[in-house]
């Protein structure tokens, strides 16, 4: 075949006219014309060690894997079985150097499979000589992944209490079948409780040593797993199956051939419903559709891995900052951890590269580690979703019964820190100075913060409705239009309401007259229950000299701020452009 291989290479334009059973007609069919697919890829390893003659070959994933099952052959065609799944690559465990070598690994192993399949008069794939069928540049797909969050607290629940997926080392518990640390001593990969973190705390984009790629890492260990749950199942439902039929009579009524292979197509058929697994193939993981119909668990249950209800954040220890610099440092801020665990949907959400403390990577100064990243910006970077400000603010601008407010109000002003940052009953701040209250374990820390939370006063309490007035006329301005009406005790009963299940408007909503502080900015919350009229800072005419502030004239005023809101929460009506809607117009 190689040399024919040769032969056949100074008169490829003439073979691409001459296509074989279904390379070319796979990609010009109409179903795969024009849309995105999970499962192509370019297979370039080749051009790792050499310049190619040719585009890096395109393999569709899934046609290939579903042409293997129909045969009743798996991964272990392509894929080199070893004692822990299989290698993602194509007949062997490793690359080498030897590009030649390489190439016919790949030209022997799918051409070679072509040609089996094609003298059985199955449908197959391009043949020797078909070269552009599988090397090409354009295609009539897209490639696109959907990525798997496995982090989702949702899906990491349906493979922790799964009865199908058992650690050998541990039965009660399943952790250790995924998640693994190196220990040195033992000179192998082993399960710590307690030390579980995501895979991506390990596995990098690329391989590093002995470490695989995290492509590489979750293809080899979820493919392989899900695939042995399967195996597992159907040998165990097979079972039953025969001795079910064992012990029925036996039947006297004789079956054609056609009605034998109709009646064992049906038990295969029923079996492979029943069997519960993960996806195998790109398309049951990496699509919009598929990840669509995951089952859903509402609530999950609490995943555990040692951490507190409830801790206390240390400020900076001086004690050990470099020689010479400034002394740094906040109040300590008691975190709710248990609390914050329910309101995201994965431990990332916070913990973005590993589960360790903030401090672990962030310092004051920013450091490689932390990718230079300071200590304070990590807390508080607003346009980022890992610090905590940040994530307050997309929380809070995502849900529009807050974002008609915060849109025009910061979600975290200056004069919040007190809220977070305060002094923690039974922690000194001579314990802070002198260092000792880093001392604390863990354990500690959680007491202290239990406390706290315990001894924080509850939520204020909104206005009493007969404490709000009903409506307030806005008229200042009438003149083509009767003054408008504003249902004031509705809205502000509605704002109320949209905020009462947030823990974190809670905790920042510390005074009634919170929700008065949009439309009465710029005016101390203590007045805010008689507050002064819009037209004590906004004339007739835009304020052209302030400077430190927006002040457009009032009717603008009033516009900008109605209208932006109900934008922000959504309100079809009034429409932006319905006057009427809200001025009845005047009759002159």
């Amino acid at each position: 075949m190689e040399n024919g291989r040769k032969l056949l290479r100074g008169i490829a334009l003439a073979a691409i006219a001459v296509i074989g059973l279904g390379g070319i007609a796979l990609f010009a069919s109409p179903s795969l014309a024009a849309q995105t697919r999970p499962d192509v890829i370019r297979i370039d390893a080749i051009g790792q060690l050499k310049k190619l003659e040719m585009p890096p070959a395109v393999f569709l994933h899934d046609e290939h894997t579903k042409a293997l099952a129909a045969t009743g052959q798996d991964c272990s065609v392509c894929h080199t079985p070893t004692a822990n799944g299989h290698t993602v690559k194509f007949q062997r465990k490793e690359d080498g150097t030897d590009a030649k070598k390489l190439e016919n690994i790949y030209h022997n192993g799918c051409i070679g499979c072509h040609e089996n399949m094609a003298s059985s008069n199955q449908k197959t794939g391009p043949l020797d000589g078909e070269c552009r069928a599988c090397h090409d540049t354009k295609l009539p797909f897209k490639a696109e992944q959907k990525p798997v969050k496995m982090g989702s607290k949702s899906l990491h629940y349906l493979h922790v209490s799964s009865k199908a997926i058992v650690n050998p080392a541990n039965s009660e518990e399943n952790c250790g079948v995924c998640h693994h640390v190196y220990d040195e001593k033992l000179n192998k990969l082993v399960w710590k409780k307690g030390q579980e973190d995501a895979c991506a705390a390990c596995h990098g984009e690329k391989a590093v040593g002995s470490t695989p790629s995290l492509q590489t890492a979750v293809h080899t260990k979820c493919v392989w797993c899900h695939e042995n749950v399967a195996q597992s199942s159907r040998a165990y439902l097979t079972a039953q199956v025969e001795a079910k039929k064992a012990a029925e009579p036996k039947s006297t009524k004789k079956l054609s051939a056609k009605e034998v292979q109709a009646e064992a197509a049906a038990e295969a058929a029923s079996i492979e419903a029943a069997i519960v697994t993960g996806p195998t193939t790109c398309a049951g993981c990496h699509t919009e559709e598929a990840q669509s119909k995951f089952k859903q668990v509402n609530p999950v249950p609490r995943l555990m891995r040692g951490q507190p209800d409830a801790t206390v954040l240390l400020p900076v220890n001086n004690a050990k900052r470099p020689v010479g610099a400034p002394e740094a440092g906040m109040k300590p801020v008691v975190f709710n951890h248990k609390a914050h665990e329910a309101a995201v949907d994965s431990c990332r959400t916070c913990h973005h590269v590993r589960i360790e403390s903030c401090t672990v990577c962030h310092t004051v100064d920013g450091n490689k580690d932390g990718n230079f990243v300071k200590l304070a910006d990590a807390m508080h970077a607003k346009t980022s979703d890992s610090s905590c400000v940040g994530c307050h603010q997309q929380t809070v601008m995502q849900k529009k019964e807050c974002a008609g407010c915060h849109g025009a109000v910061p979600v975290m002003p200056a004069d919040s820190c007190a809220t977070c940052h305060k002094d923690v009953k039974g922690i000194t701040s001579a314990q802070i100075a002198d260092g000792s209250a880093f001392d604390l374990t863990k354990e500690q820390l959680a007491d202290i913060a239990a406390k706290d939370l315990a001894a924080q006063p509850a939520p204020a309490k909104p206005f009493p409705a007969v404490e709000v007035p009903e409506t307030v006329t806005i008229g200042a301005l009438s003149n083509d239009f009767e003054p408008s009406v504003f249902p004031h005790r509705k809205i502000y009963e509605a704002l109320v309401k949209g905020a009462a299940d947030s823990g974190l408007a809670s905790a920042f909503h510390t005074s009634p007259t919170a929700m008065c502080a949009a439309c009465h900015h710029n005016s101390p919350i203590a007045d805010l229950k008689t507050p002064p009229k819009c037209a004590s800072c906004h004339g007739i005419e835009a304020d052209k000299m302030a400077t430190s502030v927006n002040k457009p004239s009032l009717k603008a005023a009033y516009h900008q701020q109605c209208m932006a809101c109900h934008d922000r929460m959504k309100i079809e009506k009034p429409a932006a452009t319905d006057c009427a809607g809200c001025h009845t117009p005047r009759v002159k």
